[in-house]
């Protein structure tokens, strides 16, 4: 079922705390002191900008230092870590990309997540909570979710229509004491193979902290790497750099040292 939102968007241009900077690539807004590529609808820091729009956008040299340079003093976001996470319950964001189903834990403020079955092992893990029990609150922890970047997990719950969530409450499947079994008979096959998951590696389309440096993260490295099988990445991983601070010699040539 489609989700209608109550957005806060620019489009309020006239609005004094919505300060907007146009340009051909990004945007400034004032209000959230973030700058926002509109081509991608997400959140870039300073030190990424031209990063960004080089990897990204293959956008020329002369217009990025032109973009770049328009931005200079501006009170934006200067890395990633600045990127901080909204209230709860604000206000979804009409220039980022639209809230996702997620789930946010109701035992603590800290964690929230698109994967369910991440959910649940942390609710194991930190809060000793069972899967069954978990499956069983599980519309405790159901919610929507907003990100100023496509990878980062820096998720903020936003505020929903209420008509639209009573509606959605009225339409959940009712489960007889069968189905109940059943359900319980899958929540526990999966709480055990959650204990013989620590020898595997298994990679998740929602990274955490797999972006290491803001290179990576500028230029969404992720993005290439989605439904590759594992060997690959490790090998890719294990290519030689280039040492470009070493002389190379190429020998002699008409008695002169190359």
């Amino acid at each position: 079922m489609a989700t209608n939102w109550i957005l806060s968007t620019p489009a309020s241009i006239a609005n004094k705390y919505v300060l907007m900077i146009g340009l051909d690539y990004v945007t400034f807004i004032a209000s959230e002191k973030v700058i926002v590529c509109t081509r991608c609808s997400t959140a870039v820091p300073v030190t990424g900008l031209d990063t960004h729009l080089r990897t990204c956008h293959h956008v020329p040299i002369k217009l990025r230092r032109k973009t770049i340079a328009r931005f200079d003093g501006v009170p934006a976001a200067q890395s990633f870590n600045d990127l901080v996470p909204r209230q709860d319950g604000s206000t979804p964001l009409s220039y980022l990309l639209p809230p996702v189903p997620g789930f946010s834990c109701p035992h603590c403020t800290e964690r929230k997540t698109i994967n369910w079955r991440r959910m649940r092992q942390q609710a194991k893990t930190e809060h000793k909570i069972s899967a069954p029990e978990c499956a069983q609150d599980q519309s405790r922890y159901e919610c929507h979710l907003q990100s100023w970047t496509k990878y980062s997990p820096k998720y903020w719950v936003v505020a929903q229509d209420d008509s639209v969530g009573r509606q959605e409450i009225q339409e959940q499947p009712h489960f007889g004491s069968e189905g109940e079994y059943l359900t319980r008979l899958e929540d526990e096959e999966e709480d055990q193979r959650f204990d013989g998951d620590l020898s595997t590696v298994a990679l998740d389309v929602e990274l955490e902290h797999d972006e290491n440096t803001e290179w990576l993260r500028g230029c969404e490295w992720p993005m290439w790497f989605i439904r590759k099988p594992i060997h690959l990445i490790v090998a890719a991983a294990a290519l030689p750099s280039a040492r470009t601070s070493e002389d190379l010699s190429l020998g002699l040539w008409n008695d002169f040292e190359c």
